[in-house]
């Protein structure tokens, strides 16, 4: 659902800006993904990928049973996408939306997982987000076109304690100019993960990055 996002223009992105036959390719690899191990009852394990394209279905084919279902909704400041697998007793709802009334820009995911089965419980690991976020560092859009392999040596993830894996900040160590002068790059993108329980308590969760 989320082709590219980022701050200013296209130039500045957090998730690279491509056109649409690229996008098309693209977004289902390079963009928000969800991932799920689980287990039954009886033991029995899974792994699954809400709205994965590999279990997509498609206009004019096979209604497969085993397939889930899928729906969007689009709001004046939110979408909405959700995945119904009936065979394994799971449904996913994902929200996108932009955080109001804060002095920061910010662009929120919201996932939600529910056992629909109606007897049996469920036990999950889950591996959500985003699969490339982009630095900041300036104008990057044509470098990221152009030079994409060299520019990550210009790529760096900071953490604001030693040891500290739950609010990476991502900035490239100085902007890529042809100039003989070099600018500092100290601005950053950053990225939280938050675990809600039904009590209204929050748990921050160790983001993966690399």
């Amino acid at each position: 659902g989320i082709s590219s996002f980022g701050i200013q223009s296209k130039d500045f992105p957090m998730m690279e800006f491509n056109s649409a036959n690229k996008a098309y390719q693209n977004t289902a690899l390079l963009g928000f993904r969800t991932f799920l191990q689980g287990s039954r009852d009886k033991g029995k394990t899974f792994l699954v990928e809400p709205f994965g394209p590999l279990d997509t279905r498609f206009p004019n084919s096979d209604n497969d049973p085993n397939l889930p279902k899928r729906w969007m909704y689009v709001g004046s400041n939110e979408m909405q996408i959700s995945d119904l697998n009936q065979k394994l007793g799971i449904e996913t709802n994902v929200t996108f939306f932009i955080l109001p009334e804060e002095d920061f820009g910010a662009f929120v995911k919201r996932t939600t997982i529910k056992n629909v089965h109606p007897k049996s419980s469920i036990q999950l690991s889950m591996l959500d987000g985003l699969a490339r976020m982009e630095p900041a560092g300036g104008p990057l859009n044509g470098w990221l076109k152009n030079v994409g392999r060299t520019l990550e040596g210009w790529m760096r993830v900071y953490s604001p304690y030693p040891g500290y894996i739950k609010m990476p900040f991502y900035r490239l160590s100085s902007q890529p100019r042809d100039t003989a002068d070099v600018i500092a790059q100290e601005a950053g993108h950053w990225c939280l993960s938050v675990l809600e329980y039904s009590d209204g308590t929050i748990h921050l969760l160790p983001i993966i990055y690399d």
